[in-house]
């Protein structure tokens, strides 16, 4: 491939691109950017991570080469980014992209460009299968944890080693000095009744070969020398970051150092508070944000393949967990996870606190709900032999629901919403994979919740709630179809104010760029019947017509889906 294919920092990938030349002896001061190595083997792979940027729309599509540079693929969409997550097709951290002949690197702007075209998408290889996918998010034992002070070229994170130590690990953590009492180590250890620990990485020294300046890391923590600039960004000085871990400790990856890296960016550096990338090593966060409690745990919960914690379709909106909003807050809001998450991450899943009603097993429960915080460890004085979570499972739809007593108590007495409620969450994925969940009621004493045609029937269920003993419990029928003995199904009611006059109803679809991820329905709102449905389309940016004669003074709902989401439009 010729040179003059190169211009200024972009350069063309290929097997060593990956394998960037680190200057060593030419170590001065501090660390220097390295000399971009020039290839063209044509069918090049690193592995395809996904970041979640705080406060910012969408998924971005990245790629991790081996040397663990991250480089941000910029011409990809996050439709497909989100829908290719759905169907299991990208794995972050565990698909391999292909990187055609042709793609380019801007190093200085941490971006890779595939020079694809539009309706072209990624080439994907994935080596799990079904089971190993299932078992990404049961996650128990000791996590090392690596914290990174940045001195950039003209500017410094705020904190001190010690002070960003402090704040992660804390007191009893063997960290040299630490006293704060809530922090990540702490609030994990909490939630997941002492399941998984997060443990500062083992002390190391420089590599005999570096010259430049940085320290060794001692208690978890390690200051780093870059010469990049605050307003080169983040995707610039993230990979000098890397560059610079790997020449001081002789690693081929940060990801060798510990389980979880927490790049800790000079203020100015980024717009975004934190971001991390799913299911892997590395996340990076604004300045102080990198000691807030709750960022903390958000965004290695991103690293645990947790997604986010939405309400009313609005991301972060529920605020019940630590997986929705983060806070200015070095101790607090005390708070764990909500229904969906706390089942997606296997903490309680070995007693019988956690149970799943469904069509073709056990229809109802009718008892005592506890909170997560009640999960009977035996050294636990909230503990109780209810149960914490049930699942309402749906074998004929893409998403399930979660319910789980909110107790404002222990770990979890600051959650901000919700608290000393029976709160209802909507995932998918069967509870175990990459999902946004959705909160969709708030019960308190007397409330109750339906559920019409439960899993594509005739049947109805119920969540309602008969009492509510402070943060200890709430007493709670649960119940698909009745909740007798024999659990007979309960069939919907038929109401009597829908009027049989015919109308001609049409619907106009017109498919965007990716036509087989759209299925939509039109849903009788009286009597929950669906009377019209389409998709999935083959053609893109076509225009698709369905016509029925409808009841002309019913209500209907319109709901479209794609990939990932349903979302109802409006009413009719």
């Amino acid at each position: 491939m010729k040179a003059s294919l190169v211009l200024l920092q972009t350069y063309t990938i290929a097997s060593v691109l990956i394998s960037t030349v680190a200057a060593t002896e030419s170590n001065r001061n501090r660390h220097q950017k390295p000399t971009p190595y020039i290839g063209t083997k044509f069918g090049e792979k690193c592995k395809a991570l996904v970041a979640e940027k705080e406060y910012k729309d969408g998924l971005e599509l990245s790629c991790e080469t081996p040397n663990g540079e991250i480089y941000t693929v910029d011409d990809v969409s996050s439709e497909w980014v989100q829908s290719s997550m759905a169907t299991h097709e990208l794995i972050s951290g565990e698909t391999e992209l292909i990187v055609p002949l042709g793609a380019t690197v801007d190093r200085g702007k941490g971006k890779l460009h595939m020079n694809k075209g539009k309706e072209e998408t990624p080439e994907l290889l994935n080596s799990l299968d079904s089971d190993e996918r299932r078992n990404l998010n049961v996650v128990q034992g000791t996590r090392t944890v690596l914290i990174v002070r940045v001195v950039a070229y003209d500017e410094s994170t705020t904190r001190t080693m010690e002070e960003l130590a402090n704040s992660v690990f804390g007191a009893d953590s063997g960290v040299t000095g630490a006293d704060d009492e809530v922090n990540l180590r702490s609030q994990y250890l909490a939630c997941s009744h002492g399941k998984l620990t997060f443990a500062p990485t083992s002390e190391r020294g420089l590599a005999a070969s570096y010259y430049g300046e940085g320290s060794d890391i001692s208690n978890g923590a390690v200051t780093v020398h870059v010469n990049t600039s605050i307003a080169e960004g983040d995707d610039a000085m993230r990979n000098d970051i890397t560059d610079a871990l790997n020449d001081m400790f002789g690693v081929s990856s940060p990801a060798v150092l510990a389980d979880h890296v927490m790049y800790c960016l000079p203020p100015g550096t980024m717009s975004a508070i934190a971001y991390a990338y799913i299911n892997s090593w590395n996340s990076i966060y604004n300045d102080n944000w990198c000691t807030y409690v709750s960022a903390q745990m958000h965004e290695i919960g991103h690293n645990l393949n947790l997604a986010h914690s939405n309400e009313d379709e609005m991301a972060y909106n529920d605020q019940s967990g630590v997986m929705g909003f983060s806070y200015t807050e070095n101790d607090g809001p005390l708070m764990c996870f909500n229904a969906a998450k706390s089942w997606q991450l296997g903490w309680y899943s070995d007693t019988d606190q956690a149970i799943t009603l469904s069509l073709d097993g056990d229809r109802s429960y009718v008892g005592r709900l506890s909170g997560v915080v009640h999960y009977n460890d035996g050294n636990n004085p909230n503990s109780s032999s209810n149960p914490i979570l049930i699942k309402l499972n749906r074998e004929k739809r893409l998403t399930d629901f979660f319910i789980t007593f909110n107790a404002k108590t222990g770990p979890n007495s600051g959650t901000m919403e919700g608290a000393n409620e029976v709160l209802i969450v909507k995932s998918g994925d069967e509870g175990k994979g990459y999902y946004e969940s959705e909160l969709v009621a708030k019960l308190g004493v007397g409330d109750i919740y339906h559920f019409s045609r439960f899993d594509g029937s005739l049947i109805t269920a119920a969540v309602s709630v008969e009492r509510i003993a402070g943060s200890q419990f709430a007493e709670v029928s649960v119940c698909i179809g009745d909740c007798d003995a024999t659990h007979a199904p309960t069939l919907s009611p038929t109401p009597y104010n829908c009027l049989s006059e015919k109308v001609d109803f049409e619907v106009n679809i017109v498919t965007d760029n990716y036509p087989k991820e759209t299925t939509w329905e039109l849903v009788n709102k009286c009597n929950e019947e669906t009377i019209l449905s389409g998709g999935p389309y083959d053609d893109p940016l076509t225009s698709y017509s369905h016509s029925i004669l409808a009841d002309c003074q019913a209500e209907y709902a319109f709901i479209i889906h794609d990939a990932v989401r349903a979302m109802t439009i409006g009413n009719v």
